[in-house]
């Protein structure tokens, strides 16, 4: 992974809607599909990650489940969790997500935007956007689910943050159920779009 900020301490990544960590050990690990199949093949190959860490860094992971968050941890995905429903916090909980992204460099979210209220996205955006340092957003969208959503969310993005790049591949294809209520559609697209926190002097504008 490139272009991830590091200083003193290392990077301080989180994994938004982490799940059972997929996406860290792919971005933090470079894990392929292959690896991570592998890491899950059995009860005593899940219980540690089999590729380090590709730079120094202190990763959060914030979800729903305290199961999922409480394998990530104990297999060395995560050093942090955060369990949290994140479109029905409490006040103190929205306070601390507001806290801990403001202190982050990398978020990553894979395809799991689409749960999130807008309001909350732009909560979350605009803590993450206020840290005055180098920072890189990484977050996938599928197509062709939820794509209205999908599209207001990729304005909040665009409103926050610098787009860098983007990409495009086959994710899996569609079921016959699928294929029906998506005429025309064979495919689902996994997109990935990849951002830049803005230079302080640029956030006004």
């Amino acid at each position: 992974m490139c272009c991830v900020p590091l200083h003193q301490g290392g990077c301080k990544f989180l994994d938004l809607c982490s799940c059972f960590g997929n996406t860290t050990m792919a971005l933090a690990h470079g894990m392929t599909v292959a690896d991570i199949k592998a890491n899950w093949a059995d009860a005593e190959a899940c219980k540690t990650v089999a590729k380090p860490r590709l730079f120094p860094a202190t990763v959060t992971g914030v979800d729903l489940s305290p199961n999922a968050l409480a394998y990530g941890q104990s297999a060395g995905i995560f050093d942090k969790g955060i369990q949290c429903d994140l479109n029905k916090w409490s006040a103190e909980q929205k306070q601390q997500m507001g806290a801990v992204m403001a202190e982050q460099d990398v978020l990553c979210a894979t395809a799991a935007l689409v749960y999130l209220e807008l309001e909350t996205c732009e909560f979350l955006f605009s803590s993450f956007a206020s840290k005055k340092a180098p920072g890189r957003v990484i977050v996938n969208f599928l197509n062709p689910f939820e794509l209205e959503k999908a599209d207001e969310t990729k304005k909040l993005l665009l409103k926050h943050f610098d787009f860098v790049g983007s990409r495009a591949t086959k994710h899996r294809r569609l079921s016959d159920f699928e294929q029906k209520n998506y005429g025309g559609e064979d495919w689902a697209l996994l997109e990935i779009w990849t951002l830049a926190r803005r230079a302080p002097s640029s956030q006004a504008l």
